[in-house]
Order: C-alpha cells, then sequence, then structure tokens
C-alpha cells in the first residue's frame, strides 16, 4: 500500500540534498580558487573525485528504477487497467506513450538470405571476393536504408578518445607526426588518483 507521507519525505529529503549539494560545490569551488598550494589542491581533488564518484553511482541507481517503472511498472499497471492516461492526487497527469525502437542488429547476416534481397544485389556483388568479412546488421543495414532512399540517416563519425589513441600510439611507435593541416595535436593534462596502502 502506497504511503503518501514516505513518498512526500522522498521528495523533501531530495529537495534538502539538492541544496547540500550546491553549498558542497560553492565551498569546495572557494577551497580551490582559495590556494596556491598544490598538496591543497591535490586534497581538494580526491574528495571532489570520490565525491562526484559517489554521487554518480547513486543517481545511477535511481536512473534504473526510474527506468523500471517507467518502461516496464506503469506500462503493465496501465495495460492491466486498460487506461492510458492518469492524475496523480498530487496533480501530475501521467500518460502511457509507445516509441519505436530500432537497432541495427550486431549479428551477422546470412549471405545466403542476402543474394535473395534486390537491394542487395550491389552490395553482394562488393562482398563476394570477401568470404573472410563478418557482414553485420549494420553492414547491411546501412545498405537497406540507401536502397531505401534513407542514406541520409547514415553519418559517417571517428570517436575521439579512439581517434587520440591511435595517432598517440603512431607518433609513438613510428615517430611520425600526423598531418597538421589536418589534425590538431596538443597534449591534455590531467589529474588522477591512486590509494596509497600505509
Amino acid at each position: 500500500m502506497l504511503d503518501p507521507t514516505k513518498l512526500a519525505q522522498i521528495q523533501t529529503t531530495t529537495e534538502f540534498l539538492a541544496r547540500e549539494l550546491e553549498k558542497l560545490h560553492k565551498a569546495l569551488a572557494e577551497i580551490v580558487d582559495g590556494t596556491e598550494k598544490v598538496a591543497e589542491i591535490a586534497e581538494s581533488f580526491v574528495v571532489v573525485k570520490d565525491s562526484a564518484e559517489t554521487l554518480h553511482e547513486a543517481i545511477k541507481n535511481l536512473n534504473k528504477l526510474k527506468e523500471h517503472i517507467s518502461y516496464t511498472k506503469l506500462p503493465e499497471a496501465f495495460f492491466e487497467e486498460e487506461i492510458k492516461t492518469l492524475t496523480t492526487d498530487s496533480g501530475y497527469r501521467v500518460t502511457i506513450s509507445s516509441r519505436m525502437s530500432v537497432t541495427f542488429q550486431q549479428s551477422e547476416v546470412d549471405r545466403e538470405w542476402l543474394k535473395d534481397q534486390p537491394w542487395a544485389e550491389e552490395f553482394v556483388t562488393r562482398i563476394d571476393n570477401q568470404p573472410d568479412l563478418r557482414v553485420t546488421g549494420k553492414m547491411a543495414g546501412y545498405e537497406w536504408l540507401k536502397a531505401h532512399d534513407m542514406g541520409a540517416l547514415i553519418q559517417e563519425t571517428v570517436n575521439a578518445s579512439s581517434l587520440s589513441a591511435a595517432i598517440k600510439e603512431m607518433i609513438e611507435d613510428e615517430g611520425k607526426d600526423p598531418p597538421e593541416q589536418l589534425f590538431s595535436v596538443k597534449p591534455a593534462p590531467f589529474a588522477s588518483v591512486t590509494k596509497v596502502k600505509r
């Protein structure tokens, strides 16, 4: 049974925590901005890092619960009651909607199936001489999108972390820099923390 008092306490606690976190942020910022001593800055960094990680984990768990309620519990309950909208006692309207989620299959696509698809004829011709190539749903899906006038959805991207790692490795292994006309390469120093055993 729902206890409205408990829900009100949770809401009040959440608002209190948000205010306290804002105070914490301001206090830590004042400490960091108010010192030039490297040991004090480092100590502040450890506290900020640990606090952020603790809060991140708590928020992650709260978001998992929110997703479970939003995508499972409420839709099941609304379906059972045969309703689509409900107004809560606290004055909020909760509605169940449906959105389509489409992703590419990660598994390998059967080449024989592909050969039977009229839209894949050109693609099959290109990959026929590569028998070891693992054709994924994403690869074939791109071809399907192009054949169905949806090729504009395809956007080529390069992950920034992967690019940095690859260029760093090339510079270290081969002693070559990439063309400066194409890439901006600059050091990005950062701090890390490791617990010291005493």
